[in-house]
C-alpha cells in the first residue's frame, strides 16, 4: 500500500517535530503532494518489470501446434539512499532567544527538501555516487520524445502537439512536470488565441493549479524565482549547445512510479559538539523511487526559451 507524506505523517502516534519537518517538504516541494511512497522497511526494492509482451496469434482449427508465447521480464532493483545534513548552532545562539534555533532548523529543513527535488530530476549517481539518480538519467531512449522531428542544435520551441504526444506516451498519466517559464509561455499563448483555452483546477490547500488535457502541470521552481531545478542547460537534441529544457509526463501510483522510503524525514539533537562550541541537529531520510512500469515516465526534450507553438 501506498501513502503520500502528507497521509503517512497524520497516522497518529507521529511526533510534532515530524509532522513539521514533513509539512516543510510538502510546501517547499509540492511535487510531494502527488508522490506516493512505499515503506519498504529494508534498503533495497526489487521488482521484475514488463520489457517484452508475448506473441499471441489465431490458429486453424485442426490440431496444429499452438502458438507459443513467451514474455520477457527484467529484474531492477532500487537502493535506498540517506539524504542527510548536519545543522550545527553556535551556544551563544542556543542560549539566546529560540526564535535563532527555530530558524536555523527551518532554513537548514528547507534545503533538504530543495536538494531532494534537484536530485529527483537532475541526480547523477555516476559523478556523485551517494546521490539518488534523477529521471534525465533513468529515462531510457524510447521514453524520450523529441520535441521536433528534425531537431535544431541548442533546442527547439515547444509546440503544444509534442506536449500532447508526449502525454499520449504515458501510460495513464497523472501529472505534467516543467519550469515555470515554459508554464507562462503556454498561457502567454492561451491568451492571444482562441482555439485553445488553458484549464485551472482549485486543490484541497487553496492553490490553483493548471492543466493541460486533463493532467495537472507542476511548475517546478528552485527557492528563489531566479533558482532553476529545469534550467534551460541541457544539450538540444543535436549539436552541443546547452540551452535547453525537458519537460516529464508522470503517472504516479503503485505499480507505476512510486517513492520508495523507509520511515519519514526525521531531525534528532545530537548535542553539544566536542570539537567546536556548537550544538548539532541531523536531518535524515532514507529514500528513493521506482520506476515500476517502463511508460510511467516520459520525457519531451530539445526545447528551447522561446515562445509556445501550436
Amino acid at each position: 500500500m501506498t501513502w503520500t507524506l502528507a497521509q503517512a505523517v497524520a497516522a497518529p502516534g507521529t511526533k510534532t517535530e515530524t509532522r513539521t519537518i514533513v509539512e516543510t517538504f510538502l510546501r517547499e516541494v509540492p511535487l510531494l503532494t502527488y508522490l506516493p511512497f512505499m515503506d519498504i522497511g529494508g534498503l533495497f526494492h526489487s521488482y521484475t518489470r514488463e520489457k517484452t509482451l508475448p506473441d499471441p496469434a489465431y490458429r486453424q482449427i485442426d490440431p496444429t501446434t499452438p502458438t507459443e508465447m513467451v514474455g520477457q521480464l527484467e529484474q531492477i532493483t532500487d537502493t535506498l539512499k540517506p539524504l542527510q545534513g548536519d545543522i550545527t548552532i553556535d551556544n551563544m545562539i542556543v542560549a539566546g532567544a529560540q526564535q535563532g534555533v527555530a530558524s536555523q532548523l527551518m532554513m537548514g529543513t528547507v534545503a533538504a527538501a530543495h536538494l531532494w527535488q534537484r536530485k529527483f530530476f537532475k541526480g547523477n549517481s555516476q559523478t556523485t555516487i551517494a546521490e539518488i539518480d534523477g529521471l534525465q538519467n533513468r529515462i531510457r531512449t524510447n521514453q524520450i520524445v523529441n520535441v521536433k522531428a528534425s531537431p535544431t542544435d541548442g533546442g527547439d520551441p515547444l509546440s503544444l502537439a509534442a506536449l500532447d504526444q508526449a502525454i499520449d506516451a504515458c501510460k495513464a498519466p497523472t501529472l505534467i512536470c516543467m519550469n515555470k517559464n515554459l508554464l507562462r509561455r503556454i498561457s502567454a499563448f492561451m491568451r492571444v488565441s482562441t482555439n485553445y483555452q488553458m484549464q485551472y483546477n482549485i486543490e484541497m490547500a487553496g492553490t490553483r493549479v493548471a492543466s493541460w488535457n486533463g493532467v495537472p502541470i507542476l511548475g517546478v521552481a528552485g527557492r528563489t524565482p531566479t533558482e532553476e531545478v529545469l534550467a534551460f542547460d541541457e544539450l538540444g537534441n543535436t549539436g552541443s549547445t546547452a540551452t535547453a529544457t525537458s519537460i516529464y509526463i508522470l503517472s504516479a501510483g503503485i505499480g507505476r512510479l512510486c517513492g520508495i522510503r523507509n520511515g519519514l524525514p526525521t531531525m534528532r539533537a545530537l548535542g553539544e559538539m566536542a570539537t567546536k562550541t556548537a550544538y548539532k541537529w541531523r536531518i535524515d531520510w532514507f529514500n528513493n523511487y521506482s520506476i515500476m512500469d517502463e511508460w510511467a515516465a516520459v520525457r519531451l526534450n530539445g526545447i528551447s526559451d522561446a515562445a509556445v507553438i501550436a
